[in-house]
């Protein structure tokens, strides 16, 4: 689950502990029901994992092959590199659970306790796909809004440095916690060896940093990053929707014909006679002029071509899947907030843990979503999937 801890699952299970004090058990505290949810946690989210990354490692191909000739194959670059890392730090995570959980696995290293390091590097590229999607709408919203002033200002350059930016910054960010965990040998008496085992180097300091960044990314994060987004993808869809309404008045299907002094007759139709009584030709071409120079001006913003509107559309959907996919991660953030037995240390802690791993799939899942649409929307990336994918697999059979 991004930006959240990995659940470390004692051999005892809550229905081991509440069973010997005979207190009644909820189903989701039942033994049957904590394996349940360890089944979906480790093995479903895994196989959602896999194909995230699978998909966003030929994402990253694709717009390397095509090109990188605009900004926002830069960003949609970028997005694919810190899904596929994020997507594959947690992978990490899911099979090192397994090795011990359901595998039995006791190494050198606590596993589960390698994991707390592992999520600390998830949570850093999660924190970066948010901000390159708020990065993404939030230019190209402002683009379509006020086209005359910034059409031209995100230039391939410029959004190459923003992504870079972005990563090092997000990285900078997180390095007082990096230095902060570490694993020391330790004598375990109920393994009678040695073994690796977490220890945090400054524990002040460990702590301080750690409430920074649950704080960000559990309540500021989430929740700014989706109004932000939700507001540009609703001036995306308005200029979407008046660009549409433009070309089928250009097209002949709204555009009322009349004649140049705007006069008609009584059946409706255009009276030249009378225009051409009405009017002088100077008047008429000063007219003309102004009419022109007024219909210009007022489809600046919903004339867009043939390009533009499809990366509009890509990046619209783009952040629609965002959306959708943090939407039901954000509400649980809230739940915990607001009610906290329901949290990783609380009573309802099976329940809180079943409800995350779901939500985990579908997080994932949303992530290999974005490349049906940068194939549908993105010219260039489909016809560099085409000449590179579809072609291998022709010379393949």
């Amino acid at each position: 689950m991004p930006g959240l801890e990995a659940p470390i699952f004692n051999n005892t299970t809550p229905a081991d502990v509440q069973g010997a004090a005979g207190i009644p058990l909820l189903f989701f505290d039942t033994t049957q029901a904590i394996w349940i949810r360890r089944t979906i946690y480790y093995f479903a989210n895994s196989a959602v994992l896999t194909a995230s990354i699978l998909t966003n490692a030929v994402n990253v191909i694709i717009f390397i092959l095509g090109g990188l000739s605009d900004g926002m194959s830069w960003i949609f670059l970028g997005l694919s590199v810190s899904d596929l890392l994020h997507c594959l730090f947690w992978l990490m995570d899911r099979v090192l659970g397994m090795a011990q959980v359901f595998f039995n696995q006791h190494p050198e290293v606590n596993f589960l306790q390698l994991n707390f390091i592992i999520s600390r590097y998830a949570r850093i590229f999660y924190v970066t796909s948010v901000i390159l999607t708020v990065f993404a709408a939030s230019q190209k919203s402002v683009c379509v809004a006020f086209p005359l002033t910034f059409r031209f200002f995100f230039t391939r350059k410029r959004s190459a440095i923003c992504v870079a930016l972005i990563f090092v910054s997000v990285v900078i960010s997180y390095l007082p916690s990096l230095t902060t965990h570490r694993l020391l040998p330790t004598f375990s008496v109920r393994f009678n060896r040695t073994r690796w085992r977490y220890s945090a180097r400054d524990k002040a300091l460990r702590q301080s940093t750690l409430d920074f960044h649950n704080m960000a990314s559990f309540v500021f994060l989430p929740f700014i990053s989706q109004a932000i987004v939700i507001f540009c993808l609703l001036v995306l869809i308005v200029k979407l929707k008046a660009a549409a309404k433009t070309r089928r008045e250009m097209t002949g299907g709204g555009i009322e014909e009349c004649d140049p002094s705007g006069e008609k007759s009584a059946d409706g139709k255009n009276n030249p006679t009378m225009s051409e009584g009405k009017q002088t030709p100077g008047k008429a071409s000063a007219t003309d002029a102004s009419d022109s120079k007024a219909k210009k001006d007022n489809q600046e913003n919903t004339n867009f071509s043939d390009k533009e509107l499809r990366v509009i559309k890509s990046v619209s959907l783009v952040c629609g899947i965002f959306i959708g996919g943090t939407i039901p991660y954000s509400l649980i953030n809230m739940t915990r907030f607001i009610f906290p037995p329901f949290s990783d240390g609380g009573s309802y802690s099976s329940l809180y843990f079943l409800i995350v791993s779901l939500q985990g799939m579908w997080y994932y899942g949303s992530t290999a979503l974005n490349i049906v649409v940068y194939y549908k929307y993105n010219t260039k990336y489909k016809k560099a999937f085409q000449s590179h994918v579809l072609c291998f697999k022709e010379k393949k059979k």
